[in-house]
This record gives C-alpha cells, sequence and structure tokens, in this order.
C-alpha cells in the first residue's frame, strides 16, 4: 500500500478543462447515469464518487455494490520499487462533469493533484459511457503523470465491481473466460477465491463473465471490449458474501510510461438471462471485430 497519508480534500469548484459539452456539476450526495434499460447509482464520499448500486429498469431489480474504490494505480518507481495508488489513500481534488449527446450520456470522474511526492503529481480520470438503449455502459481510464516524475504507470485497475451476493448460495452461477468458457455453479461456495486471468492464455481466451441468479435469471455481465488483444487480465475476488470483477491493463512501455489512455473499454451492465443470453450478447459485439468478422480459419 501506499505510504502517504489517507486524509481526503474534496474541491468540486476547481476549473475543468474539458471538451465542450461537459459540465462542471455542483456537489450532489447521490449522482445518477442512465437510460431506459439501466440506472447506475454512485454517491458521493470524502474520495469522490463511489458506485454503490446498478438497476435494471425494466424489471425494477437493483444489484447492491460494496462499496470500494473504482480504480487502483500502480506506479513504478526507477528504482524498482512499486506503490499502489487509489482514491481512499491519497489527497486529492474530486470533480465530476456530465457530457449528454445526441445518443449517450458521458459521466467522467476526476481525480486531480495527487502528489506522490512533490516533483511526482499523478491525474485520473474515470469515463463511464452510457449509449441509448444499452443495458450496459463502457469504462475507460485516463491517467497522467509529470514528464519529469521518477515514477511511470505501471499498471491500471478500471473499473473494479464487488457485488452483494444476489441470492442463496445455492442457487447462483458464474461463466468465466477460462480456457474457451466454463460455467460454475454455486461459486461462493469455493471461497475465498482471488487470482488474475491473463488474456490469451488458456486461463481466459474470451473476454467476457456473467454472474447471474439461476432461479430469476437476474444477471451481471462483466466484458472487456478490445479487437485488438492488448496485454491485459481480469481480476476475479469472490467471497462468501461478494462475487468482484477487474479489467487490469497494462500500458505499453510501463517502465517508463507518462500518460496512459485505456485503447479499449470495459462494458459492465446487467439484464435478465442465464450463461447463454451472457453468450449471445457478447457474440453480438464480437462478429462485428476483426478477428471474428473475417470468418472462420481454412
Amino acid at each position: 500500500k501506499a505510504t502517504i497519508p489517507i486524509e481526503e480534500k474534496i474541491d468540486v469548484s476547481e476549473e475543468i478543462k474539458q471538451p465542450s459539452g461537459l459540465q462542471l456539476q455542483q456537489q450532489s450526495q447521490k449522482v445518477a447515469l442512465e437510460n431506459n434499460k439501466v440506472r447506475f447509482k454512485f454517491t458521493n464520499t470524502q474520495n469522490g464518487l463511489r458506485l454503490t448500486s446498478v438497476e435494471n429498469l425494466q424489471t425494477n431489480r437493483v444489484y447492491q455494490l460494496v462499496e470500494a474504490d473504482l480504480w487502483s494505480i500502480i506506479l513504478r518507481h526507477n528504482s524498482g520499487s512499486k506503490t499502489v495508488i487509489s482514491p481512499s489513500n491519497i489527497q486529492s481534488n474530486f470533480s465530476y462533469a456530465f457530457k449528454v449527446m445526441p445518443n449517450k450520456k458521458i459521466l467522467t470522474l476526476i481525480w486531480s493533484g495527487m502528489e506522490i511526492t512533490s516533483n511526482d503529481v499523478l491525474k485520473v480520470e474515470a469515463v463511464i459511457e452510457l449509449e441509448d438503449n444499452s443495458p450496459t455502459a463502457n469504462f475507460w481510464i485516463k491517467t497522467s503523470i509529470n514528464q519529469t516524475s521518477q515514477y511511470s504507470i505501471y499498471r491500471a485497475d478500471y473499473p473494479i465491481v464487488i457485488l452483494q451476493k444476489l441470492s442463496n448460495i445455492h442457487d447462483e452461477a458464474l461463466l468465466t473466460p477460462f480456457v474457451m468458457g466454463r460455467l460454475i455453479i454455486n461459486p461462493r461456495t469455493y471461497v475465498p477465491i482471488y487470482g488474475e486471468l491473463p488474456y490469451q492464455s488458456q486461463l481466459a481466451i474470451i473476454q467476457m463473465h456473467a454472474y447471474y441468479d439461476i432461479v430469476t435469471e437476474d444477471l451481471v455481465y462483466f466484458a472487456s471490449r478490445d479487437p485488438n488483444g492488448y496485454t491485459k487480465n481480469y481480476g476475479l475476488n469472490i467471497s462468501s458474501q461478494s462475487l468482484g470483477f477487474s479489467t487490469i491493463h497494462f500500458p505499453e512501455n510501463n517502465l517508463i510510461t507518462k500518460n496512459y489512455l485505456a485503447p479499449f473499454s470495459s462494458a459492465f451492465g446487467v439484464f435478465k438471462g442465464d450463461w447463454f443470453d451472457a453468450a449471445s450478447y457478447y457474440r453480438s459485439w464480437a462478429i462485428k471485430q476483426s478477428f471474428v468478422s473475417r470468418g472462420k480459419l481454412k
């Protein structure tokens, strides 16, 4: 963990230099991003906005999340040592902004002025993009540290989402990307589990997960949308009371990188269905990508 002060400062009056259309919001205890299918609710804390629930607006099912940091950054010092930075372990100036477009809404969360030392200042922008009629939102991350810093951006975990249990421990299922996909019945009976699944290894050939209630078919979907096969891991965190996912980004040249903009998004949302519906939803994205659209191998 970072050995820096935990005390936080929030300053939503700071001017944000963002593309036209983004509007600085006054501090509000509750924030929501929604369309006609799904609503993401956030709570404003001393560490910035935290995602607290996701609601399927077509069934009124509310999925509660464990309040946790949305992101974590690992910085690497020139000496080789590494420091973990998250909203809850460093002082920052936090602000957020909305942008409304004809077919989507964008919520941008900004943590700036994070001083590792007086000469090493980190900034993180977490973007959540919700298209009309979509049951899932796209999550992007952008982070930078000053060019003269002795640190590089080694790794970025985003989004980090931890769901409270969906149902009875014996009425749940988890679809994982193991090999070509593996369905685990009653995943919370195999606890505790924390692991990282490297993409394009035997542990994760596809890019999706699904966690659902077998009886009601209330389903949580989590996937990356990366048509180019960038290096990444998937975090899987299972306890007796919760189940969590994360996308773990590794910037190219991460021993020297000072600026990182994720070249792909992660999709997170909720809808009705089981493993087949989740796979069908993933397929609707995959068949439009070059690695599938060119057809079968011959």
